[in-house]
């Protein structure tokens, strides 16, 4: 069995990596809205709590009011165009908060549905999206206004508090966000985003094509293409990512050798595994270890 360990996590991991913000903004005038900007390597994921308001991004523009989330990737340039009592919080986070912090909750519908960028593309309309489930809306509320208090402190353990917050907000939207947008296309968003969720849980099982297919009640031919729409890469493809990037994680603990690794996260063998990471990575498993 090999296990995982927070040692090199710890050791070189500075608050500064976290670049973690909470910020409550009330949008009802020109002189409270910016104008486009763009966070380099930072998302923002933004959470309505009120108003009503249209959020540009990308060319497309998309109406918002309470219970709405998107995510906004790094060097993305956005803006609202319009802003009726807009109240919103964001929250600013760096690249590593995903990666070192929020992969257990891969294997929860809604955090796919936000996180997995072709998803949530895929899932915005222009009206409903992305929505909290209406009875947790006020319980996220109150977290995210004592983030916004701590941001403000800089008392000892504020930022150890401002962490634990952050990963309940976002263990609660991963929970209770929900797709809100036209029936025939929550069909396909629905099933497939729920796929995602247990491929995230079951990587290091026996997967193929006709399994994925059948678990979501399609042809192999018609899941092939619905999941390369929402996705932009083949089932296979996806699968493969998914088990490359958790060999990461074991290759930074203690002890276990590749064949134990790779057998691990689902690969048949080690001289296979090491040629995927190879390929993958650029640089060969036991060189990265």
């Amino acid at each position: 069995m090999v296990k995982k360990s927070s040692k090199a996590l710890w050791m070189y991991l500075a608050w500064e990596d976290f670049g973690l913000v909470c910020r409550k903004q009330l949008h009802s005038s020109r002189d409270d809205t910016p104008a486009e900007h763009e966070h380099k390597d930072f998302y923002e994921l933004v959470i309505v709590a009120g108003g009503t308001g249209v959020h540009r991004s990308g060319g497309r523009e998309t109406a918002i009011s309470a219970g709405n989330v998107f995510l906004i990737p790094p060097n993305s340039p956005h803006q609202y165009v319009e802003y009726h009592d807009l109240l919103i919080y964001n929250l600013l986070f760096n690249r590593k908060f995903i990666r070192y912090f929020l992969s257990d909750l891969t294997s929860l519908d809604g955090f796919q549905l936000i996180f997995n960028m072709k998803t949530a593309e895929a899932a915005r309309s222009p009206s409903d999206g992305i929505r909290i489930e209406e009875k947790h809306i006020p319980e996220i509320i109150r977290l995210l206004d004592t983030m916004d208090e701590l941001n403000r402190s800089d008392e000892p353990g504020v930022k150890t508090l401002l962490l634990s917050h952050f990963i309940h907000v976002m263990l609660l939207l991963a929970r209770h966000c929900r797709w809100s947008g036209p029936p025939k296309q929550l069909a396909h968003i629905g099933q497939l985003s729920q796929l995602m969720t247990v491929l995230a849980r079951e990587y290091h099982r026996p997967w193929n094509l006709g399994k994925m297919a059948r678990s979501v009640n399609m042809s192999v031919s018609a899941f092939r293409q619905e999941f390369r729409k929402l996705t932009g890469v083949p089932p296979m493809e996806y699968l493969l990512k998914l088990r490359l990037e958790h060999s990461v994680n074991l290759l930074g603990g203690p002890g276990g050798s590749l064949g134990e690794i790779a057998s691990a996260c689902g690969f048949s063998s080690a001289n296979y595994f090491s040629r995927q990471f190879k390929k993958y990575f650029g640089i060969a498993p036991s060189r990265y270890r």
